[in-house]
């Protein structure tokens, strides 16, 4: 049979015809029916289907041919091209399109009045002008709140190589007659045939919907009068009528309707995947429209090719010219890598370099390190900083010497074929960290250079997982939230499948036996599972072509970006040729670049990151203190710990407890450590495995030892160790049976080990094949660790603002960078200041000075603005001049966020007068700025108003915030204090009284008494599982955090005391482990009751002279006792002290008294 395509698709159809694939016109067949209008689960909220079922359903029915149409989306016809002819039937290509049919103003349409149709492609052609009419719909400029269609116009443009099905009642054919404009749906018809001449059909469905009924009749009229031929569809949406009810709540979950409302679009239980039988009695009046279908297989001879050869577009002229500039940039980087390092044995690298262009050239790859290498190069040139490695790529001395990795593979025993397999082609893949805010400018270039339409993303598909699905069912069938929510949080969150969970809980299973509801709503989520949900772009992902991505694959357009994604995933992109670049955000590079730009400010000292030693003595000090609070990778409490118990003392162990700190290997850690200290016996089970084994203690770590132990011990090839490692990864039974069996021979002949012992080291290997890591990225990433722990060492005010300055909005993480700050480094933090502060944290003189956008509800825009302002006219002289200068920036929210956390202190000490007078500094600051050149709006000139402050004299005037009212203000806008503690106030008496803290309890050891003050920001009750009360206790002081817990009956008590008081004694033993140090609680105790019994010294500083009678008050009432009570009273330009003539005996509240009315307390 001749098809009308290309010769290279002919050449594929013949394969498959070879092959054994039959098409479903083969002679003498009678009653044959082909579905060519099917959707899958690609159809986002319409299909049920797997594109991977529809093999079998095709030959359970009998019927040898099959199209795919999802809704505006194409994804599937890859995978569809690849499953269907393995099984002997012939895929169909084709889309449900949306056509805007109308001629008005889309803005004046909604997305209802959009019509569908159905288009297949017969060849080649008809493909690439589907994946034509795809980009077109999807970035299209305009009328977003249409969604993607197309229009006539374009529809006609891109119509060769096309068949057309009208789209029964959803077409535009259809909708007119609905609308009772039947020569309106006479005149598309003719449109349609204009466009199409023959390769148009009346669509006709059969699901018994009004519409359709309705429809019917019309469709045949307009076809007999413009002998149109009609064809018989069935819409196909589900497998089979029992199918329905869950694509019925699909539809509910993704349109946010539910099963009971009346007017929501509904679909018919007929829409299933019938048998030709059905169609055929479906349509027993009209035999021509179920063999038009048969017909219009007949006429499509189309497939993607899923075997295509990589198409990399050409960096050089061809192929030759390549070869020769990757071995001249290679050689020429690689001796300018050696001069810079002093490396003076150069045979090694020349060698393996030659091994490496060898194996790249012979498998046609030296355009993917030319590409690669040239972006990275671009990056160095306009300051945008990228990761010295990452993954396998590490390990490759090409990309070592192209400046693609900055990770000497030689020095650190990586291996080349860990990334390049010598023994197989397969695709080399650079992944590559880019500075988050660096990757569009790096893609704007790349665009430039190869093309526009040949660079895009990489669609993602967002799915229905097991614990939303609970929800979402339980939603459309009206089931109360609470009980859903319920059920699904007994689903683990690690569960691969909800039958799986369902399997393995007793007490899920009892709530299916016990409610009817619930079981059916686990019913329907269990086949609704894995479902599409919504559809995105990949992170990271970027496809470069030798041609428009259009002239491949079709694309897709997230709203949210500019670059249109392809809709192949990862697997089928590149079975049809299209090659993915990884480019991958890592924040930690900001961090390092802003880090560097500060010590270059601040000490006017240039950084080479590239260039910073992994052997320096005061970062090999910080690792071994554990002072890792920011360092990438190293910052969790564990490591902290380990690295404290670890006392490491170069670079490689580092590495190893990065390549350790995972699940599974994390066991091994503690051998590796007493191994490490001499504590336990290292053994090799040969002398060829020590060189291999001896930087990890004898411990399998890394993959690449696997691999170099296999060449050793076995006399394994490069490509076959490879092969042994990529085998037990991806657990290939059948392999690793066979490559057993060479390992044990390789033994023997090596005379190395018997077999029994080669036997016993394979199974090692297997067992370590489930965590062992890949050393070439341990190392690289060990790299970035180090170099944050160089420039913490050596540069901590630096480093430690550039951290914070990349985690202005998490306000947890800034509290535990201040912390490590003081306690660790006594680095004093600055707060924020309106004529100091930047946006973000900067460093002077050894200081943080803290920045303005980490304040909450700010952000940077504004506090961007407002520094331009300062850094253009000068520093803010007083609040008049603020208001003035920045009343375009402000609002309240911003102005109240200032107030809270003094940041207007220099213009005006009064918080609480700010705060206040919110409203009316605003009203001013708008009314200056409509009037700009106009007189003041308190005196005669406009400079009168600064010069003379007129603002702040015109303030209503308000109370200063109390000492504690100061603290609770930054407390709400920062997340934590920063000005002072609340224990300041009592830090003498506690002090004298020899109380301990939280940087003392670590040296009082294990079970020992104590009593700590604290101000407790958090408590939390719960039983244990033998039901004892149980409360934790997250507390502070002016040194740090304070841990704290207690059992049994006191728990209920201490919860009362804290639910009123958060300044307490608390007193108990101290609980070493690990590292760390918590408190088993005894009592807890308000503080102020223990002040008010040891405290000696009373010092009240009083700034408003209304209190005093209150004051007076206050003091009078109290008996005689030992306190001495000193009052300063401060006037305008002097203070004048007075003491009390005798002693006082403090009250459990007077303290809390006296600072309710706004007097700063002092207490010793």
């Amino acid at each position: 049979m001749e098809f009308p395509v290309n010769k290279k698709i002919c050449i594929l159809i013949n394969i498959w015809l070879r092959r054994g694939g039959n098409f479903c016109y083969c002679g003498g067949m009678e009653k044959q029916f082909v579905h060519l209008h099917t959707h899958t689960r690609l159809s986002v909220g319409t299909g049920t289907i797997q594109v991977k079922e529809l093999p079998a359903l095709c030959i359970a029915a009998g019927m040898p041919a099959c199209a795919l149409t999802d809704t505006n989306l194409m994804s599937g016809c890859a995978e569809f091209s690849d499953v269907m002819p393995a099984k002997k039937v012939q895929p169909i290509i084709g889309v449900e399109i949306s056509l805007n049919h109308h001629t008005v103003d889309p803005k004046i349409l909604r997305e209802s009045s959009l019509s569908q149709i159905v288009l297949l492609a017969q060849n080649h052609g008809g493909y690439l002008n589907l994946c034509e009419l795809s980009r077109i719909m999807y970035m299209r400029g305009d009328n977003h709140h249409l969604g993607p269609y197309i229009t006539f116009d374009e529809l006609a443009s891109h119509s060769d190589g096309v068949i057309c099905l009208s789209g029964a009642h959803h077409g535009p054919i259809g909708m007119a007659i609905l609308n009772n404009q039947n020569s309106q749906a006479r005149a598309y018809a003719e449109q349609f045939q204009q466009i199409f001449g023959d390769r148009f059909y009346m669509e006709i469905q059969r699901h018994g919907l009004a519409d359709e009924i309705k429809t019917e009749s019309e469709f045949l009229n307009i076809a007999r009068e413009l002998n149109i031929p009609i064809v018989a569809t069935n819409d196909v949406v589900c497998a089979a009528a029992s199918d329905y009810e869950a694509e019925d709540a699909l539809s509910c979950v993704l349109g946010q309707t539910k099963v009971i409302d009346p007017d929501r679009p509904r679909k018919s239980s007929e829409q299933y995947f019938k048998s030709p039988d059905e169609m055929w009695e479906l349509f027993s009046d009209l035999p021509e429209a179920c063999e038009n279908t048969v017909e219009i297989a007949r006429r499509c001879g189309f497939m993607v090719n899923v075997h295509e050869k990589p198409l990399l577009p050409r960096f050089g002229d061809d192929l030759e010219n390549e070869c020769q500039m990757l071995r001249e940039h290679t050689m020429s980087g690689l001796a300018a890598r050696m001069r810079e390092q002093g490396i003076t044995d150069t045979k090694p690298y020349y060698e393996q370099a030659e091994f490496e262009l060898d194996v790249i050239i012979n498998m046609g790859f030296p355009g993917y390190f030319l590409i690669v290498a040239d972006y990275i190069d671009w990056c160095r040139k306009n300051d945008v900083l990228t990761g010295p490695g990452r993954g396998s790529g590490a390990g490759s001395i090409v990309a070592w010497a192209l400046g693609i990795t900055h990770v000497n593979p030689l020095k650190y025993g990586l291996l080349f074929e860990r990334f390049l397999n010598p023994d197989r082609i397969s695709m080399p893949d650079f992944d590559v960290d880019f500075e988050p805010t660096g990757i569009e400018r790096v893609l704007a270039y790349i665009c430039d250079k190869y093309g526009h339409d040949s660079v895009c993303r990489i669609i993602t598909f967002g799915s229905l997982q097991a614990r939303g699905a609970i929800r979402d069912i339980g939603r459309v069938y009206g089931i109360p939230y609470s009980k859903s929510d319920r059920l699904s949080k007994l689903i683990p969150q690690d569960a691969k499948k909800l039958k799986d969970a369902v399997d393995a809980s007793s007490e899920i299973q009892h709530v299916l036996a016990t409610d009817e509801d619930m079981n059916k709503v686990v019913s329907i989520a269990e086949e609704l599972e894995g479902s599409i949900r919504n559809l995105g772009q990949h992170a990271c992902g970027v496809v470069i072509g030798d041609r428009p991505t259009t002239k491949i694959a079709p694309v897709y357009r997230d709203p949210a970006n500019p670059l249109p994604s392809c809709q192949f995933d990862g697997h089928y992109l590149e079975s049809a040729g299209l090659i993915k670049f990884d480019f991958l955000g890592l924040e930690t590079l900001v961090v390092l670049k802003y880090a560097v730009r500060l010590i270059q400010q601040t000490r006017g000292i240039n950084i080479d990151l590239d260039k910073i030693p992994v052997d320096d003595a005061k970062t090999m000090a910080l690792w071994q203190r554990g002072h890792t609070e920011g360092i990438f990778q190293f910052d969790a409490p564990f490591v902290q710990q380990t690295l404290r118990k670890m006392r490491p003392t170069s670079f490689l162990e580092i590495s190893a407890l990065n390549a350790l700190n995972r699940p599974g290997p994390i066991a091994f850690i503690p051998q590796f450590i007493a191994r490490m200290h001499g504590e336990e016996a290292i053994e090799y089970v040969h002398p060829k495995a020590e060189p291999i084994l001896k930087e990890t203690y004898g411990i399998i770590v890394y993959q690449e030892q696997v691999m170099m132990l296999t060449r050793a011990l076995a006399g394994f090839t490069r490509g076959q160790s490879d092969t042994v490692r990529k085998a037990m990864g991806k657990k290939k039974l059948d392999l690793l049976a066979q490559l057993e069996v060479k390992f044990m021979d390789g033994c023997e002949k090596e005379q190395t080990l018997n077999r029994e012992q080669a036997k016993d080291l394979w199974e090692k290997f297997k067992e370590f094949a489930k965590y062992a890591f890949n050393k070439s990225h341990a190392i690289a990433y060990s790299i970035v660790a180090n170099q944050c722990a160089y420039l913490k060492a050596n540069f901590t005010p630096e480093f430690l603002a550039a951290s914070m300055s990349s985690n202005l909005n998490d306000t947890d993480q800034l509290a535990l960078f201040v912390d490590d700050a003081k306690a660790n480094f006594n680095i004093q933090i600055v707060p924020p200041d309106i004529n100091i502060s930047e946006s973000l944290f900067t460093v002077c003189d050894g200081k943080i000075i803290y920045g303005l956008a980490a304040i909450k509800g700010v952000g940077t825009a504004a506090t961007d603005a407002i520094v331009a302002e300062r850094n253009a006219h000068g520093k803010f002289k007083n609040l008049t001049d603020f208001a003035k200068r920045c009343a375009p920036i402000m609002n309240k929210r911003i102005l109240e966020a200032f107030a809270r956390v003094g940041v207007l202190d220099s213009l005006q000490p009064n918080r609480a007068a700010i705060f206040i007078n919110a409203d009316a500094i605003l009203s001013y600051a708008s009314k200056s700025k409509d009037g700009a050149n106009s007189l003041s709006l308190f005196a005669n000139t406009v400079e009168d108003d600064v010069v003379e402050d007129r603002l702040s004299k015109n303030l209503t005037r308000v109370a200063p915030w109390t000492f504690g009212q100061r603290l609770e203000n930054e407390l709400a806008a920062l997340g934590f204090y920063i000005s002072a503690h609340p224990l300041d106030q009592f830090k003498h008496l506690i002090q004298r009284a020899k109380l301990a803290t939280s940087a003392s309890l670590m040296e009082l050891g294990d079970r020992k008494p104590v009593q700590v003050a604290a101000n407790v920001n958090s408590f939390s009750r719960r039983r244990t599982k033998t039901g004892k009360e149980m409360i934790t206790i997250n507390a502070s002081d002016s040194f740090g955090n304070i841990d704290a817990v207690a059992f049994g009956d006191a728990a209920a008590t201490f919860a009362q005391t804290l639910s009123t008081e958060n300044v307490v004694l608390i007193s108990g033993k101290t609980s070493a482990r690990d590292d760390r140090v918590s408190i088993f609680v005894d009592s807890i105790t308000p503080l102020t009751q223990w002040v008010a019994r040891v405290a000696r010294k009373l010092t009240l500083e009083i700034y408003n002279k209304d209190v005093l009678p209150a004051v007076k008050k206050a003091l009078i009432s109290l008996p005689h006792g030992n306190t001495r009570v000193i009052l300063n009273l401060h006037g305008a330009d002097k203070t004048a002290s007075i003491a009390l003539p005798t002693g006082v005996e403090l009250g459990a509240t007077t303290a809390k008294d006296l600072i309710a009315l706004g007097i700063k307390v002092e207490i010793e």
